[in-house]
């Protein structure tokens, strides 16, 4: 998953830039420790040349916590003052229910201390688990023009749903 944002304040030391996705992604790198808060996140890979903090997930956020450097704003071509791009790669678990339309979204905050300086939602795209080992069967041996037959359907999710 490939996530790209511009923001339209400076980021300062104590900033915190959060990403939640939908309900059913999971960007936290699989861990033993089922008591462990936020991680590693799975895939992770910075695709812009910046110097960022590296970013920690628990299922369906991203966290990316300044403790060290900010980021400033730089004048876009259109002469607007933004963030420069800030472009990374990020891997979830395939969703392991089918989620509806108004439940696609992804919701980003910049916060500073407890003021909320930006915010976005973005819809997302609709994703429907997929079926593993799909077979088509014939029940009976009916082979005349029009005739009704039997047929047998097998499959396994790819992952367990809700």
């Amino acid at each position: 998953l490939r996530i790209q944002v511009v923001l339209p304040n400076p980021i300062e030391l104590g900033d915190v830039l959060q990403i939640t996705g939908p309900l059913g992604y999971d960007f936290k790198q699989s861990s033993d420790n089922i008591y462990q808060d936020f991680g590693e996140c799975s895939g992770y890979r910075l695709t812009s040349q910046l110097d960022l903090p590296v970013p920690e997930c628990k299922d369906n956020s991203i966290r990316f916590s300044f403790n060290s450097k900010g980021l400033n704003l730089v004048q876009a071509p259109d002469g607007e003052m933004l963030t420069p791009l800030i472009d990374f790669i990020v891997a979830t678990v395939y969703p392991r229910r089918t989620l509806s339309l108004l439940e696609t979204v992804f919701y980003g905050e910049h916060t500073r201390g407890m003021e909320l300086l930006a915010s976005k939602t973005v819809q997302g795209q609709i994703v429907t688990p997929r079926l593993q080992s799909l077979s088509v069967t014939r029940m009976d041996s009916m082979i005349a023009v029009k005739s009704k037959s039997s047929l047998q359907v097998a499959f396994s999710p790819s992952q367990a749903a809700d």
